[in-house]
């Protein structure tokens, strides 16, 4: 994980040398990265203190005298190339050589190379007798206190300028040994410049900026070379570049599998050579972490220019086995943050239960659009959709299809009100200053969310830049200001844009402030980074006494990011749909769609547009919206690495946001009994394409289904390649007049009960009624019409007497249906509602096997619901129970078991007009591994049950009037076939206003 840039001086930590263990030894100290790092303490500044941080291991007490020898050497000298890290040691091998001013050239192509080759080419130009040119002196340093070793700054600067002369620049190689004490020397390369060098590498270019160690004002006329080495040992030249006078210069990255080795930047004798494959340390976010400095990047973006997008839909999600599926896409293709409309083909891939497979390929439309009307899978399961695209997925969706009934649930998100649609996309949700603020913090000396590996207090307050105020929108000019801890500094200001360019512009800071303004296009929402790398020279000169391990007043560079939220309200459409909120069933309705850009003009689009069962639509969670999926997050691309510092820095993460806006609210309507009319499809009306003029305005007419309840009316839009929007609003369905069942949940052969049905007024006025019925599988008592008076002020119960027939002695494998169809009229207006209903036939509960071992005691209690005197009825004593509608009943069963038993089950069978309720705390014994509850009987399974009577209990509600059969409850013990026991039959007869046969 990238960290950020942070000034810490030199760093850390200490590598001592070999003999450290016997003798006093010193050693350099290494930087804090690991051996690929970039060692800041390797570049000297040239206007400045020219000191080296070194360790020495405990000497005891007293000073310690070091022998310090420097040879100047060529910066661009291939056998010196590259120096090996951690610093190289030898063994000296002899007295102290004699340097001169004259250094053999080296070979041309190199010489050895790594540490073994430097080690020969050290010795061959130490010997005695050698002419080098260099300096050597004897250095005394306080010894650090033992037993620990410590870290202390070796001073050069006067060495280095008598050499090569005051405030020269040169490279140079130093090496270092305790006198008197050891041979070993420790060696390593500095260079002294006052050339600094920042990177900003995007995906396919870099922007150099050279400045002054000391000033860090830009340098003009820099001259930058990036060579690479061959096999053979030479260099060739990949690129070359000089800055501008605002030391800027500007080059495409070196391609994938062509890196550059080392990077030369020279202003007149003033040279800084750094290896490209040991780079600073970068400030960038986790895109850029495993990108090669300097070379092109290995993988291609996620979604970057010329690739791609697509949003894929289903009319609906959950579906019954037997309904096609209504699939769309859209297809764009992004370049340079614009979006032109697809062209060609695209594929569908339909992968359902069993992995079975299914494909579809089209020729994508004028607007962008293909469309499939799957009716391939009936299985029931789940269905993956995969939407191809030039050879890739480019969006994927999920549906399934099954025989159950759709659960009532909350609406899905972005529904409005009946009959009317959300007027379009807010402007809001745009930059959040408070937020912006902490998640721009930088790092100071490592502080604020630091980085891995830093650890030096943090500067305070942090360097970060906020908007000056939220709201902007395209074509805004949003105000940055920045707040820094340094009072005076350069900042070079990097705003990324969608094209991938990185233009870069230089900032003053006075008394610690200072201000970017950032021109806010549409092409770059939903946001837009803007980096910022504070440079700031030596302050103040060298602190004497000094021997930290960060200088506080070295060249210190800083880093920050502000991700400025661009909304996509010039992307959004204003979708507006005008329907009346309620309508009848099988009548027709004019439904108007409007297209509006975010000032309310018209726009040309197509549209899709459906209608779906609102309890299926509940279930829904796939994004009705095509925004979000074409204008993507892009993350940030550069990556920011500068000589200054050691310590890396990591790139703040916007905060995610939902392009578009937040969904609307839901007004609640009134829960409705869907009553069917008759074969009604999830989807009853589906159309694709519906076009959009240049008015804005267009209108299409809906036949409804014959369904009471609520439909919910989806739209999609699209306008050009680069517009998007989406609507939807609930279209009730509703009669003059209703009528509801009042039916048992199942039946058993031998009941009579009465077919009930609750006729209402929901418009209008009341006067003559008239309603039917039709069977089957029933046999029916009297007449089929029933004639009443309709009551605006009440609901009117109407009931027809019927029987289930016996099945003749023979019990049908497949349990058999009766079918119930009642239909009411108002007469005076022809208003009518029926309702059909499908209620299962029962047998009973299994018969247990031979072998009552286990005794079943079955008592019912009875409480009237008009709150007079309870009752108690003992099965086997007595087989008839008399009940009221409403009356509570608790069936307890109890049993006695002769022997432990396990898997044990006891049946509880209901009657057909009783209704159990939800079980109650405590009304069951411990224990239970499962209760199943059907509609006809409830079950619990115990895994282990103890010699003795249990007990078990249920609660139903009286709901049905008739006569109905109460088969005998059960238990058996799986594991112990002989231990079975079953009680008495019984018939229950509830009592309603009508006479029972």
């Amino acid at each position: 994980m990238a960290a950020r840039l942070a000034a810490t001086g030199f760093v850390a930590a200490a590598v001592l040398m070999p003999a450290a263990v016997l003798m006093p030894s010193v050693g350099w100290a290494a930087a804090s990265g690991g051996p690929a790092a970039f060692d800041p303490a390797s570049v000297l500044e040239r206007f400045g203190p020219q000191t080296i941080p070194v360790e020495l291991a405990p000497a005891g007490a007293g000073r310690v005298r070091l022998d310090v020898r420097i040879i100047a050497v060529d910066p661009l000298d291939p056998t010196l190339w590259p120096f090996p890290d951690p610093a190289l040691t030898a063994d000296d091998g002899g007295p102290v050589s004699q340097l001169t001013e004259d250094l053999p050239p080296a070979a041309a192509g190199g010489g050895g190379r790594g540490a073994a080759g430097l080690e020969a080419w050290i010795a061959a130009h130490t010997a005695p007798g050698q002419s080098v040119p260099g300096q050597s002196a004897v250095i005394e340093l306080p010894a650090p206190p033992p037993p620990a070793g410590g870290r202390v700054v070796l001073d050069l600067k006067r060495q280095f300028e008598r050499l090569a002369g005051p405030a020269a620049p040169g490279s140079y190689l130093v090496g270092v040994r305790v006198l008197d004490r050891t041979p070993v020397r420790a060696w390593r390369r500095v260079q002294v410049t006052d050339l600094a060098l920042t990177t900003v590498q995007d995906r396919d270019q870099v922007l150099y900026a050279v400045t002054s160690l000391a000033t860090a004002a830009p340098i003009d006329h820099a001259r930058l070379r990036l060579e690479a080495r061959g096999g053979d040992g030479r260099w060739t030249t990949l690129s070359e570049l000089e800055t501008d006078r605002d030391g800027l210069a500007g080059g495409s990255l070196v391609g994938r599998g062509a890196g550059p080795r080392r990077l030369i930047v020279a202003k007149g004798d003033d040279v800084l050579v750094l290896d490209a494959e040991r780079p600073p340390a970068a400030y960038a976010g986790a895109a850029g972490q495993s990108e090669r400095w300097l070379a092109a990047f290995d993988a291609p973006p996620e979604a970057g220019p010329g690739r791609p997008l697509c949003h894929l839909f289903a009319d609906l999600q959950d579906y019954p086995t037997a309904d096609p599926v209504h699939l769309k896409g859209w297809l764009r293709r992004q370049s340079n943050g614009e979006l032109a409309i697809a062209q060609g083909e695209a594929e569908f891939e339909v992968i359902g239960p069993g992995e079975r497979q299914w494909w579809r390929r089209l020729a994508i439309d004028r607007d962008g659009g293909v469309t499939w009307q799957f009716e391939e899978g009936a299985e029931p399961g789940a269905y993956r959709v995969l939407l191809h695209a030039e050879g890739a997925v480019c969006a994927e969706t999920r549906f399934t299809k099954s025989d159950d009934p759709p659960a009532a649930g909350p609406p899905p998100p972005g529904v409005s009100p009946p009959g009317v649609s959300p007027p379009g996309v807010s402007p809001a949700g745009v930059s959040r200053a408070g937020e912006a603020a902490a998640a721009a913090r930088s790092v100071a000396e490592g502080g604020g969310d630091r980085g891995p590996g830093s650890g030096a207090a943090p500067l305070t307050p942090a360097f970060q830049a906020v908007a000056e105020r939220p709201g902007y929108v395209p074509g805004d000019v949003a105000q940055l200001v920045l707040h820094s801890p340094v009072p005076t500094a350069r900042v070079l200001a990097i705003a990324e844009q969608p094209d991938g360019r990185i233009p870069a512009r230089w900032l003053d800071l006075a008394n610690g402030s200072g201000r970017f303004a950032l021109d806010l296009t549409k092409a770059q929402a939903p946001y837009s980074p803007v980096h910022f790398i504070l440079m700031r020279g030596r302050v103040g000169g060298v602190m004497k006494g000094w021997f930290g391990s960060a200088d506080p007043r070295r060249p210190t560079a800083l880093a920050t990011s502000a991700w400025v939220d661009v909304p996509p309200v010039e992307q959004a459409i204003a979708v507006g749909l005008e329907f009346p909120a309620q309508a009848r069933p099988g009548s027709e309705i004019t439904v108007t769609v409007r297209l509006a850009d975010r000032l309310g003009r018209p726009l040309e689009g197509v549209v899709t547009l459906w209608l779906a069962d609102r309890a299926l639509a509940a279930r829904d969670r796939q994004p009705l919206d095509p925004l979000p999926d074409f204008v993507v997050e892009r993350p940030s691309r550069v990556v920011v690495r500068d000589t200054r510092n050691p310590s890396p820095g990591a790139m703040p993460a916007p905060v995610r946001r939902l392009a578009g806006g937040a969904p609307q609210p839901v007004a609640p309507t009134p829960s409705t009994v869907s009553t069917a009319l008759g074969p009604v499809l999830a989807v009853p009306f589906y159309r694709p394409d519906l076009a959009v003029d240049a008015s804005g305005i267009a209108t299409v007419r809906i036949s409804l289904p014959e369904t009471l309840g609520e439909l919910q009316l989806r739209a999609a839009a699209v306008s050009g390649p680069d517009r998007f929007g989406a609507a939807a609003g609930i279209l009730a369905l509703r009669q003059p007049v209703v009528v509801e069942p009042v039916l048992p949940r199942f039946i058993r052969p031998g009941d009579s009960f009465t077919i009930g049905a609750a006729a209402r007024v929901v418009e209008g006025d009341g006067g003559p009624g008239r309603a039917t019925v039709a069977v089957s599988g029933l046999e029916l008592y009297g007449s089929a019409t029933s004639v009443f008076a309709w009551d605006p002020g009440q609901s009117q119960t109407l009931g027809f007497p019927v029987m289930v027939p016996e099945p003749g002695g023979v019990v049908k494998s497949a349990a058999p249906l009766a079918i119930v169809t009642v239909t009411a009229e108002r007469l005076a207006d022809g208003g009518r509602d029926s309702f059909s209903a499908v209620l299962p036939v029962r047998f009973g509960t299994p018969s247990v096997a031979e072998g009552r071992n286990a005794s079943v005691d079955r008592q019912l209690l009875r409480s009237p619901a008009n709150g007079g005197a309870g009752a108690r009825f003992a099965l086997g004593q007595i087989d008839r129970i008399d009940l009221a509608v409403g009356d509570l009943v608790v069936d307890r069963v109890a049993i006695a078991l002769p022997e432990p038993c396990r898997q044990v089950e006891i049946t509880v069978p209901l009657a057909a007009g009783l209704e159990a309720l939800p079980a109650e705390a405590g009304a069951t014994p411990p224990g239970a591994a499962e209760i199943q509850r059907h509609s006809d009987r409830i079950t619990f399974r115990y895994d282990l049950l103890p010699r003795g009577r249990h007990a078990v209990a249920v609660s139903a509600r009286a709901r049905i009037a008739g006569r109905f059969t109460l088969p005998p409850a059960t238990v058996a013990c799986q594991a112990e076939e002989l231990v079975t026991g079953s009680g008495e039959p019984a018939t229950v007869v509830i009592a309603e206003h009508a006479s029972v046969p």
